[in-house]
């Protein structure tokens, strides 16, 4: 009786493994082969890199130009008035640490 059981158990582990090497071969021929041409070539792909890249910019909402002019005087003469400031307080910080070198 043990050995019918024993039988029984190796035909099913065999008939398992033969439906697992079935499912990989099914597998393996319901994949076609690649072809290296189904790749674009690398002409086509940067051209259409360039014309996804223009798509892109054409979306983009430019700043008018009087706006981007106002915006970089502004910054300039903001600039010029911070380094006019900074200027000063140094003249005067130098002036008041010679002036106590003196002292001393």
């Amino acid at each position: 009786m043990a050995e019918n059981e024993k039988k029984t158990q190796d035909t099913e582990v065999t008939e398992a493994a033969s439906e697992k090497e079935t499912k990989v071969a099914e597998k393996k021929e319901s994949k076609p082969a690649k072809v290296k041409s189904d790749k674009p070539s690398i002409v086509s792909r940067a051209a259409a890199w360039f014309r996804a890249t223009r798509a892109e910019l054409k979306k983009i909402v430019w700043t008018p130009k009087q706006a981007v002019i106002r915006n970089t005087i502004l910054t300039l003469v903001v600039m010029a008035a911070f380094g006019l400031v900074i200027g000063l307080l140094d003249y005067a910080f130098s002036s008041a640490i010679v002036g106590l070198s003196l002292i001393i």
